[in-house]
């Protein structure tokens, strides 16, 4: 991370630790990652943006049905929480609560969604400027007696978060920060956010510069061109509307 981004993890991280120091079901650590997450619509086909969702229903992390976190399948840490930074237009961030029921064609435990793939039971209007809090307990598979009802007090529940439907309009732009504790950090280039050649491949030169000429090849400059002035004329258009900023040159 940059030093403004430490600077802002660690006032979230100090907020947060005041929040739930007395939560003993999380661990507030200091976050050593971030990632920047930009929702706009990315077609022009208007039809095909009705039914297009900017992030579908899943889960950060995965657990397995008994409950236990599955570390070899997770990069994030375990029991610590996922904070959300909005910025730009807001978006609707929605909650759908599964059941582990058994799929009696294959005698195997699913998770089905309580009213369809598409169902949400909640929802969170995520506005420029608010910060979003996602607790790990939502996405442990338990038996939840304090919401489900006496027929299902014995079926384990678990709930997923997404379902942000596209934007209507074009000209529609929102950010999020979002800050974790992973496990794992690499150092990656600082242009591209890829790994240095160094790392994949110590063998011999021409090997690396084999590497090099492939990567190279598979760079579609023009098209990144086109997606860098698309994400700055959208930026401006939100500093514009949101932020009060006159309209000059990204």
């Amino acid at each position: 991370m940059s030093p403004s981004m430490t600077r802002l993890a660690e006032i979230i991280h100090r907020d947060l630790k005041n929040r739930l120091d007395n939560d003993n079901t999380v661990s507030v650590e200091p976050f050593n990652h971030v990632t920047i997450l930009m929702y706009y619509q990315k077609s022009l086909d208007e039809k095909k943006n009705h039914k297009r969702k900017l992030l579908e229903f899943h889960t950060d992390n995965v657990y397995s049905t008994n409950g236990l976190f599955v570390n070899n399948k997770n990069s994030q840490k375990e029991k610590t929480v996922t904070a959300i930074l909005t910025l730009g237009n807001e978006r609707v961030l929605k909650f759908q609560k599964q059941l582990l029921v058994d799929n009696d064609e294959t005698g195997k435990q699913i998770w089905e969604g309580c009213g369809g793939e598409d169902s949400f039971c909640s929802y969170f209007r995520l506005s420029n400027g608010s910060l979003f809090v996602l607790h790990p307990n939502d996405e442990i598979p338990k038996i939840r007696k304090e919401l489900d009802s006496e027929k299902m007090d014995c079926t384990k529940s678990r709930f997923r978060h997404g379902g942000i439907d596209a934007f209507k309009a074009r000209n529609k732009l929102s950010v999020a920060l979002v800050f974790r504790n992973v496990t794992t950090v690499l150092t990656l280039h600082r242009e591209t956010g890829k790994l240095p050649i160094s790392l994949l491949c110590d063998s011999a030169e021409s090997t690396k510069n084999e590497l090099l000429r492939k990567k190279l090849r598979r760079f579609r400059r023009k098209r990144l061109r086109q997606a860098d002035l698309k994400l700055k004329d959208l930026w401006r258009s939100v500093c514009t509307h949101d932020f009060d900023l006159p309209l000059g040159e990204p």
